[in-house]
C-alpha cells in the first residue's frame, strides 16, 4: 500500500527496530510516526493510525533509538528533537530539544550499545555526539570541507 500525508517532500524513511512503527521525516515541517499493521501478504492493507510531530521547519533526518523507544529528528531550523513514544506505542511525547549545530541537521544515529547517546551531522561541516538526556554535546568534530550530509555509529 501507499502511505500519504505529507504536503511536500520525504526526506527519509525509518523503521522501528521491531518494525511495527515507520517515521517518515518531510519539507512539510512533519514527521509522520505511522503504527504498521499485523498483516498477511494475502491481504489489501487499511491505512494505518499515525501520529503527527510538529516542527517549525523542514525536517531532513530521523532514526530510531536501538531499544525503539525513541525517535530523533534532525529540523532545518538547527535542532535535534528526541521524542519517547508511549508504552502503547501509539504516540510520542513532548520532545527534548538539542541545540549547537549551526546550521540545518542533515543525518543522526542513535547509539547501538545505548539509548543516552546521540550523532549528528550538520550543513555547518560539523559533527557532534550527545548526551540527550542531558542536552550536553560530549564531542564536537570540524574541519570538514563541506557539509556532512551522512553519520552512523558503528555497530
Amino acid at each position: 500500500g501507499t502511505l500519504c500525508d505529507h504536503q511536500d517532500d520525504v526526506k527519509c524513511v525509518r523503521f522501528s527496530p521491531d518494525n511495527s512503527l515507520l517515521a517518515s521525516a518531510s519539507t512539510d515541517a512533519t514527521v509522520r510516526v505511522w503504527n504498521m499493521p499485523h498483516h498477511n501478504s494475502d491481504h489489501v492493507l487499511p491505512m494505518p493510525e499515525h501520529s503527527i510531530l510538529s516542527h517549525p521547519r523542514p525536517v531532513g533526518a530521523l532514526c530510531w533509538s536501538t531499544s525503539g523507544l525513541y525517535l530523533a529528528t534532525g529540523c532545518d531550523d538547527c535542532t535535534i528533537r528526541v521524542w519517547k513514544t508511549q508504552e502503547n506505542r501509539k504516540h510520542v511525547l513532548q520532545p527534548r530539544l538539542l541545540q549547537g549545530h549551526g546550521a540545518p541537521i542533515w543525518a543522526c544515529d542513535f547509539s547501538t550499545e545505548s539509548d543516552d547517546y546521540i550523532v549528528s551531522a550538520s550543513a555547518d561541516r560539523t559533527i557532534r555526539l550527545w548526551d540527550w538526556r542531558s542536552g550536553q554535546t560530549l564531542a564536537y568534530f570540524a574541519g570538514h570541507a563541506g557539509c556532512v550530509t551522512s553519520v552512523r555509529f558503528s555497530p
